[in-house]
C-alpha cells in the first residue's frame, strides 16, 4: 500500500484542503468526485472509488485479499 494520501493531505493541508477519501475494509481508497448533471431529477451522483493510486499507480488492495 502506497502512502500517497497522506503525502498529498500533508501537502494540502498548507492551503486549508484536504482529499475526500473512504476506507473500505481497513483499505483507504481515493473517491473520485462526480456531480449530477440535472439538478431537477431525483438520482443523485454516485461515488466512485479508485481500484489505482491516483498519483503513483500502485493497484489498491483488493477487499477479500
Amino acid at each position: 500500500m502506497c502512502e500517497c494520501l497522506d503525502q498529498v493531505n500533508e501537502k494540502l493541508s498548507e492551503q486549508n484542503t484536504i482529499l475526500d477519501y473512504s476506507f473500505l475494509a481497513d483499505n483507504p481508497r481515493a473517491i473520485i468526485a462526480t456531480c449530477k448533471i440535472e439538478s431537477r431529477k431525483k438520482l443523485g451522483p454516485i461515488k466512485l472509488f479508485a481500484a489505482f493510486c491516483p498519483f503513483c499507480g500502485v493497484k489498491y488492495e483488493e477487499e477479500n485479499e
